[in-house]
């Protein structure tokens, strides 16, 4: 059964998940070079596109929007105070003077429990669903997720960390009270047909070179370093802010593996058969 708190997570993803927007803040978004967007992209206040941003949607603003040399936006461009982009950049829609109300998203309150847990590197884990207080991720260790829900007080993924999460019974929501943090190189997947959502009761930053199959959600602010792919939708209250050559793609249910592909797994994860909340190294 769901908790409140749980509750109100999952009606702040079906708000996120239901406006529409790839990218969606009632605050301010500012972007490095080379970041390109499909979908919509709203902002409560200003936006800053840097040069080479692509938009392959909408943006909307209630402020002002600048852009660097050699952006696009291939569908309309809406703002209410200030609009600002040299003749090398371009607008393939309308471009409107007009003010925008951000859709609103639930409020977030999340309650983590009491057991911490820490994975040294190299570690390989099966996490079962629950409540926990911090959880430390150590470099190149594997840790596997089931369907369900995760409380954390906060979340720490050091380089070349790869979550593996089984959607097949249904989503994996990850919740943490405080920050959502990793560092570079760090894979989360998804193996089945439903989705994960990341839901921080502050911030989310994730560092370079991350490959991330989640919807992203934060009380406060979020960020995304260089180079980092997300399969899904980026949200934060407060402020978003994304590096040079980020790329943000709207999540769609994953392929189901033929049985073959699954045996192959299967065979590649001999630890699937444990169930594991301490550490194990290997």
């Amino acid at each position: 059964m769901l908790t409140v708190a749980q509750t109100a997570y999952s009606s702040a993803i079906s708000d996120m998940l239901g406006s529409g927007y790839s990218v969606l803040t009632n605050g301010s978004i500012s972007t490095g070079t080379g970041v390109q967007i499909d979908g919509d992209l709203g902002a409560g206040r200003s936006i800053w596109l840097a040069d080479r941003t692509i938009v392959n949607g909408n943006v909307n603003t209630d402020g002002g929007i600048s852009t660097g040399n050699n952006v696009a936006v291939t569908g309309d461009l809406n703002y209410s105070s200030s609009f600002w982009m040299p003749g090398s950049s371009s607008v393939s829609g309308e471009i409107n003077i007009q003010s925008w109300n951000a859709p609103q998203i639930s409020d977030i309150n999340i309650s983590a429990g009491n057991t911490s847990l820490y994975y040294a590197s190299n570690s390989t884990v099966e996490l079962i669903s629950g409540s926990y207080s911090s959880m430390t991720v150590s470099s190149g260790s594997t840790v596997y997720l089931s369907s369900g829900t995760y409380n954390f007080s906060s979340v720490w993924l050091d380089r070349n960390v790869n979550i593996i999460a089984d959607t097949s019974a249904g989503d994996v929501i990850i919740n943490s009270a405080r920050s959502f943090s990793t560092s570079s190189n760090v894979k989360l997947s998804s193996i089945g047909t439903g989705f994960i959502s990341i839901v921080s009761g502050d911030s989310y930053y994730l560092g370079s070179n991350n490959d991330i199959a989640a919807n992203l959600l934060a009380k406060n602010s979020g960020s995304i370093d260089s180079r980092t792919v997300i399969t899904g939708a980026v949200y934060a209250s407060n402020s978003i802010w994304l590096g040079s050559d980020v790329s943000i793609t709207p999540a769609v249910a994953p392929v189901v593996p033929e049985p073959a592909t699954v045996l192959l797994l299967m065979a590649a994860f001999p630890y699937l058969k444990k169930r594991f909340v301490h550490c194990h190294n290997q």
